[in-house]
């Protein structure tokens, strides 16, 4: 891709300025330009001065009675009741007990957060699901997938049916485990609510993975060991067919040539005709040297391809090096599993 290409794509993608005065109210900003590079820098809190970093981005959040607050340098801890956005939603904000939540964030209203109006008036937000740029969002009894706008798929929370959760949301979020991960579900009896988690329908404790928030053409995923047990039963009754189809090959050449040396008794005493020389015996011939090279011949290159496709996806070991360069084609996973 070339040079432009790239930034074109950067663009395109939202990506911000590294320092956004047009966000600063008109005092701010004021300010801001008629400072020379190290007093722009030292505005932007780097460099030995005192002042608070970007003084332009960061909006403070609307608190209800009793909250934990604690915020600086755009960053935000609160301990709270559960809500979604403002104080009147969330199980915290419809009087549900049993409603407690943290919820930290860096950068409120991301791009778009700033502290003061251009008239210099303090701004105050909500939580934003959306906007806050990263959040980790704990709660007690919360319907976690409509404060993230989750595809409902297969089983969905609603603030008739809460539950305990914890919510991560990022531009990119990385988990790291320097051995290994495991994500494991359906670890008790009970959910935090007091509600049975009976197996009657285990469907509802799976892992759903959903890309694009699209829950409209969600299926199974498959069982790498049983797939590999069932395609290679499919190989091994092609292979059966194929010597099926060669039997039928053999027995039909035998009525083919019987049939081009076919001859019958004249009515001149009852001897015995000629075979058919002008027609018969040609086309015969010809029909049993085409079925030779199109057909036999062509079954054991099948049967070539065959011992390929089961050596290279169904047979070799971890994913290495098989015959003719066919590199890592094996169909199972040497690292992930799942059940």
């Amino acid at each position: 891709m070339a040079e432009i290409d790239l930034k074109e794509e950067h663009s395109r993608q939202g990506a911000d300025k590294a320092i956004n005065p047009d966000l600063m109210s008109d005092v701010d900003k004021k300010l801001y330009d008629a400072a020379d590079a190290q007093g722009r820098a030292a505005l932007n809190g780097f460099g030995t001065s005192q002042k608070v970093a970007h003084p332009y981005d960061h909006p403070r959040r609307v608190a209800r009675s009793g909250d934990y607050l604690t915020e600086a340098q755009g960053c935000i801890i609160s301990c709270q009741r559960d809500r979604k956005s403002n104080v009147y939603s969330g199980t915290g904000g419809t009087h549900q007990s049993h409603a407690a939540a943290i919820d930290l964030v860096a950068g409120p209203m991301g791009q778009y957060g700033k502290s003061h109006t251009k008239k210099n008036q303090e701004i105050s937000v909500d939580p934003s699901f959306t906007h806050d740029a990263a959040r980790v969002y704990i709660s007690q009894k919360a319907d976690i997938d409509d404060y993230l706008d989750i595809a409902e798929g297969i089983r969905s929370t609603s603030l008739d049916s809460p539950k305990s959760a914890v919510g991560i949301k990022a531009d990119v979020i990385r988990l790291v485990a320097r051995e290994n991960i495991k994500l494991v579900t359906r670890t008790d009896a009970e959910n935090s609510q007091g509600g049975s988690l009976s197996g009657a329908y285990t469907g509802d404790y799976g892992i759903q993975l959903v890309a694009m928030n699209d829950d409209s053409d969600l299926q199974p995923m498959v069982k790498g060991t049983n797939l590999q047990e069932c395609l290679g039963e499919i190989i091994d009754n092609i292979n059966d067919l194929r010597e099926l189809f060669k039997n039928f090959i053999v027995e039909d050449r035998a009525l083919t040539q019987a049939l081009i040396k076919h001859t019958h008794r004249s009515p001149f005493y009852g001897q015995m005709t000629s075979p058919d020389f002008e027609t018969l015996m040609p086309d015969g011939i010809e029909v049993m040297v085409n079925k030779l090279t199109n057909v036999e011949m062509q079954l054991n290159t099948q049967m070539q391809k065959m011992n390929s496709v089961q050596l290279n996806y169904l047979e070799t070991p971890g994913g290495s090096e098989a015959v003719s360069g066919c590199v890592g084609k094996f169909i199972l996973s040497k690292y992930n599993i799942t059940n």
